[in-house]
């Protein structure tokens, strides 16, 4: 089971806490009012599915016995800062 806990630090950052003892910090970029200290969360959401294809495609080659060097992954979003949370599902947090 994967634990993470989020503190609130100044303005718009956060500590994020994962893992026995590591730690990352994330923020939006200053033109959204954040100080651009870390990746705001829709990089990380990226950087998670990105993650996900380079290490299933790795684990991937492992099992048939592929040589494989490397895995690059691209992905991009186009996030509007102005009318983010617009016409967004409900969600619910326990």
């Amino acid at each position: 089971m994967s634990n993470v806990t989020v503190t609130s630090l100044t303005n718009l950052k956060n500590e994020v806490r994962y893992g026995p003892e590591q730690t990352l910090i994330t923020d939006e970029p200053v033109e959204a009012g954040g100080q651009d200290a870390g990746p705001d969360p829709y990089t990380l959401l990226l950087a998670a599915l990105r993650s996900c294809i380079s290490m299933t495609t790795t684990l991937y080659a492992r099992r048939k016995g592929w040589p494989l060097e490397q895995v690059t992954v691209h992905l991009r979003q186009r996030r509007i800062h102005a009318v983010d949370g617009l016409n967004q599902p409900s969600l619910m947090l326990s």
